[in-house]
């Protein structure tokens, strides 16, 4: 029986990476855009392509009259697209792409469009991660949540569970809303954008200011107007120029015989109790213990058994985990139930009651 199209679409496809007769996703020998690569921190595509695979891969899209111009639509070659459109590669390793064409802002995009890195050139996308909205409607499939962010400004992301690591780099699951179930990924910077000052969210160097660079943390991910150094006191508390010329966080090793390592990252130790973590320094009291499949920042000091009542707050018990005994909530709990109640982060709403750890219909 003869291939399907399909089959066919995909052996072409591989056939023209391995003879490196295809740039980007087209069809043809020429690069698929004009628009120059804004990283120069050496970041691998991988990396790239999966930061704008979660700003649009996945989008179903119909007719132009459900999304002008077809930008965002899924191709495995330009002749997928239609009219001026060039199919750009999402993520080299499976060979996707999307319909799209070159930008430099998002007034370069139709509307609806957005100027988003896609692999390592600039081009049109679906509304995405960040990306301003009113409602539902304005988001995409990958990214199908309005909500508030700290600042009050709405924008395009995805719901999660507190701690359950589903949010990209530079974000993280917080609640918005006063229901259990109201949370999702927003910016660990505070907002979508910034004046490009040092850590300010960044797509192209254009969005930095000088003595920032745009670049994607090849140690976490995080896309920013990275701050340039030549020596410690360029860079702000608790930061260091590391050998790459790039204000980083300098984190000892467990081992103390081991040199200390530096961290490409805007992230500040200033997570407090029950906030997800995967290292010591994420936290305010440099303690990040895991326990019943959970990690978060827990208090400086370990507590005592025989004293819990005492050491522990409300809703907390004294367990043991990978660093001593720590204060945690009970499993059934876990920290996003202390967070939307107990916690009093966010405190139940009028219609509802915090009842063992959850805030609930009265």
């Amino acid at each position: 029986m003869g291939l399907s199209r399909k089959a066919m679409l995909k052996l072409g496809l591989l056939a023209g990476i391995a003879m490196g007769a295809v740039i980007g996703c087209g069809d043809d020998a020429s690069p698929t855009t004009s628009a120059t690569t804004q990283d120069t921190d050496g970041a691998t595509t991988g990396t790239d392509g999966d930061i704008a695979s979660s700003l649009n891969d996945g989008a179903t899209l119909g007719d132009a009259s459900q999304t002008p111009g077809n930008i965002g639509k899924p191709c495995a070659m330009t002749a997928d697209c239609p009219g001026d459109l060039k199919c750009i590669e999402t993520n080299a390793a499976t060979g996707d792409g999307i319909c799209s064409q070159a930008c430099a802002t998002t007034a370069d995009c139709p509307t609806s469009g957005f100027c988003h890195i896609v692999g390592k050139q600039m081009a049109c996308t679906l509304a995405g991660l960040c990306d301003p909205c009113k409602d539902n409607s304005d988001c995409s499939a990958n990214t199908p949540l309005c909500a508030p962010g700290k600042d009050g400004k709405a924008f395009c992301t995805a719901a999660c569970a507190f701690g359950d690591k589903s949010c990209q780099p530079g974000y993280s699951c917080e609640q918005y809303g006063s229901a259990i179930d109201d949370f999702a990924c927003r910016p660990d910077y505070g907002a979508c954008s910034g004046g490009g000052e040092a850590c300010a969210p960044c797509q192209a160097q254009s969005d930095c200011k000088s003595g920032t660079q745009c670049l994607t943390s090849p140690d976490t991910g995080e896309r920013a107007c990275f701050a340039t150094c030549t020596k410690a006191t360029d860079c702000a508390a608790g930061f260091d120029c590391s050998p790459k010329g790039i204000c980083s966080r300098l984190v000892p090793d467990a081992d103390p015989k081991k040199p200390a390592t530096y961290v490409q990252t805007c992230a500040k130790a200033s997570r407090g109790y029950c906030d997800p973590c995967t290292d010591d320094w994420q936290c305010a009291s440099s303690r990040c213990a895991t326990t019943a499949g959970q990690s978060f920042c827990v208090e400086p000091t370990e507590c005592v058994k025989s004293n819990e009542t005492k050491d522990c707050a409300d809703g907390t018990f004294c367990v043991p985990s990978n660093k001593g005994m720590i204060c945690a909530p009970p499993p059934s709990w876990k920290c996003q139930g202390y967070k939307a109640c107990l916690g009093k982060t966010v405190p139940c709403s009028n219609a509802e009651v915090c009842s063992d750890g959850l805030c609930k219909p009265k």
